[in-house]
């Protein structure tokens, strides 16, 4: 489900909070973001995003909210898991192990209340 003027079928650049970076000495450095869980390739995800408002990044997207943005989908219990792992975060306390279903009825009611408003 898309919001704004991002057209079906298209792709887009989404960048992660953290990254790998180059120290002065030309090392590798990959910084994670404290308190997430890493993407696992071949997951299904729930990424709520928004265009950067850098820029050199007018074409890029990140998570709104940074990691709290980010759920994954467990096929294996029907349920979703924050990507933030602070459990005293209300985010990760309201959606750890959400069934999928009423998340996702969650998210279409705000949607179509959201519509409603326009």
């Amino acid at each position: 489900m898309l919001k704004g003027d991002i057209k079906a079928g298209s792709s887009i650049d989404f960048r992660m909070p953290g990254g790998v970076y180059f120290d002065s000495e030309d090392n590798i450095i990959n910084r994670m973001v404290a308190d997430a869980r890493p993407l696992r390739e071949g997951a299904s995800f729930f990424i709520f995003m928004k265009r950067s408002n850098r820029l050199e990044e007018e074409d890029v997207y990140i998570p709104s909210l940074g990691i709290q943005s980010i759920f994954e989908i467990d096929t294996d219990t029907n349920t979703v898991i924050p990507c933030d792992t602070l459990k005293s975060d209300p985010v990760v306390h309201k959606y750890l192990h959400a069934p999928l279903k009423a998340f996702w009825e969650e998210i279409l009611f705000t949607v179509s209340s959201e519509i409603r408003r326009q």
